[in-house]
């Protein structure tokens, strides 16, 4: 049973790669010395940067809110391709560099995106979140509308059950005016299926065949959540993206069956299938974790949207536009809500600044005290892809 509480506020020696992946983690591991060498050699402390108030009466628009302050350094270095944390890894140490895939901007450094991104990071004071969009709250926010599922009728109540998911009835689907495209399903889980699919995200999906960040360090690692669950930050499933090269190989391994069944069933609901998922990126957010400014275009097959999965603590999810400068949206994504990304906006910049604790898993005999600990302070976004059309 849940009950939600609202909080107010590698150096590295040599290794054995594995012979069947040697190319695709020597090809990381050499990006990586590329990377590291160009980054500064000082701490992360949001605490630290100056960060000016926006203006929090500019009728939570952030884009006519300004900011005297300029990015860190981080952001405003050269244009680097980056990649998810304790890969491009500062002085190559776990955890010193925030999450992050895609490209790097090459915009100025100053842009309405980063400096909603700056604040809203910001934690010496915590973030202003009144701005934050909340789908669960009443009244809406001005330009969220409530919407109605497309497609119901030939949904069957088993394949809605069998991936732990209400009965369609009592899904509410919401769209924003302004952003036509990104659909924000919530509280689609039922409750007691939320730890059993973090459970599948720390226990199955880093291991392999799939692949994830910590074998890029201990190359025979095995049970990686149970030995290594402090320095887990990504797993890839079925087509396995190559941080290094930006690309998708041209076939991989089967994606989990529940994840093929539930990408296609939402997609289907929304009027934007038939969807064939075969890849899939798991992030796992610590409590002081953030995504950086991003927008996924390596998938081939962009006419299919990109499902994102949301489990265990909550996040502050920025939307924006094609360009650093364009309006940005500040959403809040909690436990069993998903967001689809189509049609105008599956090529946007995207970002989750802060991890937000708002959820508190009670003790459960199914599952183990390290699981239920995890769920109680971490955060798991599972996106689902389909990277080629079939």
């Amino acid at each position: 049973m849940l009950s939600r509480i609202t909080i107010i506020p590698f150096r590295n020696s040599n290794l054995n790669w594995p012979k069947a992946n040697q190319s695709f983690y020597i090809n990381i591991k050499q990006f990586t010395m590329s990377v590291c060498a160009g980054l500064p050699n000082t701490a992360d402390n949001s605490c630290s940067s100056k960060t000016a108030p926006l203006d929090a009466h500019a009728n939570g628009n952030l884009a006519n809110k300004s900011n005297s302050d300029s990015v860190s350094r981080r952001d405003s270095s050269t244009c680097l391709d980056s990649l998810p944390i304790n890969v491009a890894e500062r002085n190559h140490k776990w955890g010193s560099i925030e999450d992050t895939y895609s490209r790097r901007s090459c915009s100025p450094p100053d842009s309405v995106f980063k400096r909603a991104f700056k604040f809203y990071k910001k934690r010496c004071p915590p973030p202003d979140l009144s701005n934050v969009i909340e789908f669960r709250a009443t009244p809406l926010a001005k330009g969220v509308e409530r919407a109605a599922l497309k497609v119901v009728e030939s949904v069957s109540s088993e394949a809605i059950r069998a991936v732990g998911l209400k009965p369609l009835s009592e899904w509410k689907l919401f769209t924003m005016i302004h952003r036509q495209g990104l659909f924000v399903l919530s509280d689609i889980f039922e409750p007691s299926k939320h730890l059993e699919w973090i459970a599948r995200c720390l226990n199955v999906y880093p291991e392999a065949p799939n692949r994830n960040n910590v074998l890029l360090h201990i190359s025979d690692a095995s049970k990686i959540f149970v030995n290594h669950a402090n320095k887990l930050r990504w797993a890839t499933l079925g087509y396995h993206y190559d941080w290094a090269t930006k690309v998708y190989p041209s076939s991989g391994d089967p994606l989990p069956e529940e994840l093929v069944s539930v990408a296609d069933l939402i997609s289907h609901v929304l009027g934007i299938g038939p969807m064939q998922a075969d890849a899939a990126i798991v992030n796992y957010y610590p409590p002081k974790s953030a995504l950086s400014p991003h927008i996924d275009r390596s998938e081939r097959f962009l006419a299919r949207p990109l499902i994102s999965l949301s489990f265990g603590q909550s996040a502050v999810y920025l939307s924006g536009g094609t360009s650093l400068d364009d309006h940005v949206d500040a959403l809040f994504l909690h436990s069993g809500d998903v967001l689809v990304m189509h049609g105008d906006q599956r090529l946007v910049y995207h970002a989750v600044p802060c991890i937000q604790k708002t959820l508190n898993f009670e003790a459960n005999a199914q599952f183990s005290e390290q699981i239920v600990h995890y769920a109680n302070n971490n955060r798991i976004n599972v996106t689902i892809r389909q990277v080629d059309r079939h």
